[in-house]
Parts: C-alpha cells; sequence; structure tokens
C-alpha cells in the first residue's frame, strides 16, 4: 500500500477518548525520558491540572496529547505516533493561546494550526555518568523556605519578572544556590518532581549578571544532581539547542544529550 495512503487511512479511522490511567501510564513509560516532564501529573489526577487525550487506531494507542486548562497560555503536551496528531488538534484543542512542546515530526502538524513568534528547538539531555567537578569557594547550599523572597529578587533581577517561578515548587521541590552579602546569586532546581515514576527535570537555572563565569550556576546543578539521584533514577533537563555555555555546562555535570524537540507559544490561525 502506498505510504502516504496508509497514513491518511489511518488518520481518518482514528478515534479519540479521554486516556485511561494505566494505559496512558505504559504509553508514557516506553519513552520515560520524553514523558518525565509531565508524567508527575498522573499522580495527581487532578483534571484542572492536566487532562489527557488519547488516539486510537483499532486496538492500539497511536498518539497521546495532555491539556493544562487552567493555564495561560495553555500548555499542551504530544507523544507518540504523529498520525494521531491531526485529529486530537481537530476534537480536543481549541485553545486560541498555547505552549506547546512536541517532537519534530510534529512541527508540520502543529504549524498548520498555529502561528509561532518562535519555535526554539530544544535539547532535553539526561543525567548518565558521575563526574568529579571542583567547587568554587561560595559553596552552593540547599535552600529552603525561608530562602523563597530571596529567590523572588533573584528572578525579578535577572529576567525582569518571576513568570516562570512558581512558589510551590520552589517549596515542594529541591533547590540549590549560592549567596552573597546577604543576596541569592546563583540557583538551579527542580521543575517537576515525580517521585512515584522516580523522575525529575531541572529548570530554573541562572545567575546574576555580575556574578557570570564564576562556575556559580554549574556548582548549584552539579550539587543538586547528586542531591537528587538519591531518590530518583531519571534526571533531566532541557536546554535551548543554540546555547552551547549551557550544554558544556550541563555536560561537566554529567548530562548527555538524548532528544530534540520543538517548544514555542502560539496563536491559533483563523479558519
Amino acid at each position: 500500500m502506498n505510504t502516504v495512503l496508509k497514513a491518511n487511512i489511518m488518520q481518518n479511522t482514528m478515534q479519540i477518548e479521554k486516556a485511561e490511567k494505566h494505559e496512558l501510564e505504559q504509553f508514557l513509560l516506553k519513552d520515560i525520558i520524553w514523558s518525565s516532564e509531565v508524567i508527575f501529573t498522573l499522580e495527581d489526577n487532578d483534571e484542572n491540572i492536566a487532562r489527557w487525550f488519547i488516539a486510537r487506531d483499532g486496538n492500539i494507542l497511536r498518539t497521546a496529547m495532555m491539556i493544562c486548562p487552567t493555564y495561560r497560555p495553555v500548555p499542551i503536551f504530544l507523544a507518540g505516533n504523529v498520525l494521531g496528531a491531526p485529529k486530537l488538534f481537530e476534537k480536543v484543542a481549541f485553545n486560541k493561546n498555547i505552549f506547546i512542546e512536541c517532537p519534530l515530526d510534529f512541527t508540520g502538524i502543529v504549524k498548520e494550526r498555529y502561528f509561532f513568534p518562535t519555535l526554539r528547538v530544544m535539547v532535553r539531555m539526561v543525567l548518565k555518568r558521575d563526574v568529579p567537578l571542583s567547587l568554587p569557594n561560595e559553596k552552593p547550599r540547599r535552600l529552603n523556605q525561608d530562602d523563597l523572597k530571596k529567590a523572588f529578587e533573584l528572578y525579578e533581577r535577572v529576567i525582569g519578572n518571576t513568570k516562570g517561578f512558581d512558589a510551590m515548587q520552589f517549596i515542594r521541590g529541591t533547590y540549590y544556590g549560592v549567596e552573597l552579602d546577604g543576596n541569592l546569586i546563583s540557583i538551579a532546581g527542580t521543575q517537576t518532581i515525580s517521585p512515584k515514576y522516580e523522575t525529575a527535570t531541572i529548570g530554573n537555572v541562572l545567575t546574576d549578571a555580575n556574578y557570570r563565569g564564576k562556575g556559580f550556576a554549574m556548582a548549584c546543578v552539579y550539587l543538586l544532581t547528586r542531591e537528587l539521584k538519591k531518590t530518583f533514577k531519571c534526571i533531566t533537563i532541557n536546554v535551548n539547542r543554540g546555547n552551547k555555555t549551557g550544554i558544556h555546562i550541563y555536560r561537566r555535570c554529567g548530562f548527555v544529550k538524548k532528544l530534540e524537540y520543538f517548544e514555542g507559544q502560539g496563536t491559533r490561525k483563523e479558519v
């Protein structure tokens, strides 16, 4: 059978339904590195946080889509076979403004439906190696709830806002930081964690511009990974493909490249 014809037949016969937890769990665990950032949503099972839908071809689960309906822009995550994506967008994803993460081969389908001012190619790295690392004199320490205000001040100082930093992430997760003269100057912490599935994603890594190039961020990430390894088996970090410095730092901390994907904020095109 012609490949294009076969693909069209599969798309036309796809059935869309809400995901049953056990089946979805098995599907996501097949590629735990790709699903590591979102699989924690299966623990909460709260539809206000995340709703999962699947595209099924007969009895075979082909594609999964996660939507977080209460956030703006609406986060969407895609996994599996690209052939199920058109039906999922047709039946499920009606949101005007989205923030999407998807495998590279989904990009064409996504761009047909949404306009993206910027669509970034990201690298997901996974902790694989134990490496020795010399720490700076101002060594990072593990942060606690008393450091929350200082963390907010650092993100505000460096980024100009705190949109990407959530207080509950800080309180529930694990963060390391470097403090100098009463101010945090560098920080790294967990974006998502899943004790059940033993995954942790590191994010929110930054350093005050006045203190860059001294190894503070690298030291924070390094000590953070040493702490996380006691509990989690799959530890990942995401970095823009063009960020050579970031990739170099994470390699020195023991991370290796595993996959590339697209992410970006988009607006639905008018039909």
